[in-house]
């Protein structure tokens, strides 16, 4: 570790023994860590505090003690608090992406918060992270249907509401609609993976989010599954949440007599409150 200056110890020991003398503390053994403890300047709880910062061990960047050394002068060494808590948030840090990836929200949606929403939308938004269900003009539902036009800013709305619930404890999967269909047509084709186990990760995750639902066209085994899933989460009040770019009438005159479609787009009508987002291309003004 590198040494400070000469004057920066001659001042470093003045300020120790300035501020000893005042307290009525006896020096420490040589090779004795110099803290704020031994200056008998605690936290409330009782921790040291770092003689950098002066503030608790919450900063990202490790504060410095001084430790005192044979013929005299001081080193820099690490704050063991500030090494210990900014380790922490290290591991916190890891296991929280862990936790993000295996509930499959995009990197980019991580910070999505309630607080970017309008007032209105992100109050109906709070109540359903707070109760799980949503209630409107006397009716009870037990998700959202957002839906708006292009960029205005579902997929962030859609996020802000999985975060807000992750951190009431509510743990949940993002999709979007295209990924889900592409998981059960790989689970069809691979004897590996069973299709009853894809089914159920979708089905009975405390939060579902499937984002990006339009007119899917795919063969009627596909689509059914995506029904089945639906269907099971509306019937046992599950909280979920679907966005699209169509309003719920829009997509049951483009489902047209494909029964699998309208039956899914009548779950969707019965179960979640609709809640249009509107407003600009946000994607266009953040260039």
């Amino acid at each position: 570790m590198a040494k400070i200056t000469s004057k920066q110890v001659d001042s470093v020991q003045k300020r120790i023994r300035k501020e000893m003398e005042r307290l009525d503390i006896q020096p420490t053994q040589s090779g004795q860590t110099r803290s704020r403890s031994d200056l008998g300047l605690m936290t409330p709880d009782g921790d040291p505090l770092c003689p950098v910062c002066g503030d608790e061990v919450t900063h990202t960047n490790p504060g410095f003690l001084f430790q005192e050394v044979k013929g005299g002068g001081f080193i820099r060494v690490p704050c063991p608090h500030c090494l210990a808590g900014k380790r922490e948030r290290e591991q916190h840090n890891i296991r929280r992406a862990a936790l993000y990836d295996d509930m499959g929200l995009p990197e980019q949606s991580r910070l999505a918060s309630l607080d970017d929403l309008d007032k209105r939308f992100a109050s109906i938004c709070a109540q359903f992270v707070q109760h799980g269900q949503v209630e409107s003009r006397g009716r009870k539902f037990c998700g959202l249907f957002i839906f708006g036009d292009v960029g205005v800013g579902k997929t962030y709305a859609a996020a802000a509401v999985m975060n807000a619930a992750f951190h009431q404890g509510m743990p949940g999967i993002f999709t979007r609609v295209v990924d889900l269909l592409n998981d059960m047509r790989g689970a069809y084709y691979n004897d590996n993976i069973q299709v009853a186990d894809v089914l159920d990760r979708y089905m009975t995750a405390p939060l579902l989010v499937l984002d990006d639902y339009g007119t899917q066209r795919d063969n009627a085994w596909v689509l059914e599954q995506l029904y089945t899933i639906i269907d099971y989460r509306t019937a046992n009040w599950m909280p979920t949440i679907v966005t699209s770019n169509y309003p719920l009438d829009g997509l049951r005159r483009q489902a047209d007599t494909d029964i699998i479609l309208l039956r899914i787009v009548s779950r969707l009508a019965g179960s979640l409150l609709p809640a249009e987002l509107r407003g600009p291309d946000r994607r266009m003004q953040n260039g």
